[in-house]
């Protein structure tokens, strides 16, 4: 069995995406039901900080960037870890900068002031660890937030299930994901989104319950 950390709990159409991180590797994986689908509905155990022992498959298909892909087939809990941001700083793969030294460097800023990855240019993974340079300041009541893309202000969908803070400061421990293809109405093109999963407030003193 995996033993995973639960660093993130996702709203997307139809339920809740589970993203981890494997305790042995470092490898993220997005947490996929067994009976098949993209998400678990709100009521999945998984939450974030939880330690669980997963047996894990690959689906039939994989469509990359979307390459963290696992359907759960058996999960046992195995504890819990206080200090996520702490452990994630130590051993996930943290990159720091403004919005576009995420995914490879290959994200594009659209006419509406999103950022999207194309077809044309599809980075390795479609999950990431970030220190952004400057505040992400919440916008459109806590759903989106602004961020820095050189000279440029994008605007960034929040889609983790934590509410909304006004200000997240620089230099603050986020994870960011690609939304799955999509073709906006009346296009003939396909892109994928990025999101803001979520983020980790540091720990206080006291020291976590187990560390993996």
């Amino acid at each position: 069995m995996m033993p995973v950390l639960i660093v993130s709990r996702t709203r997307m159409k139809g339920g809740i995406c589970i993203g981890g991180i494997s305790v042995d590797n470092h490898a993220n994986v997005r947490l996929l039901p067994s009976s098949g689908g993209h998400s678990h509905p709100a009521s999945a155990p998984y939450r974030i900080g939880q330690l669980w022992n997963l047996d894990l498959t690959t689906p039939a298909t994989i469509v990359p960037p979307h390459v963290e892909d696992m359907q759960v087939e058996v999960a046992r809990p195995a504890g819990e870890l206080e200090d996520v941001a702490g452990w994630l700083g130590r051993n996930a793969n943290v990159v720091s900068g403004d919005v576009s030294v995420l995914f490879d460097g290959l994200l594009r800023v659209s006419h509406a002031g999103t950022a999207y990855i194309g077809e044309n240019a599809v980075p390795r993974s479609s999950v990431g660890f970030w220190r952004p340079s400057s505040d992400l300041r919440a916008d459109d009541p806590g759903q989106h937030y602004l961020a820095t893309y050189g000279l440029r202000e994008v605007t960034v969908k929040y889609v983790g299930e934590a509410p909304a803070t006004p200000v997240i400061p620089a230099g603050s421990l986020v994870r960011v994901s690609l939304a799955r293809w999509f073709s906006p109405s009346g296009s003939d093109w396909t892109a994928c989104w990025l999101q803001l999963s979520g983020w980790y407030p540091v720990a206080g003193a006291s020291t976590s319950r187990r560390e993996p």
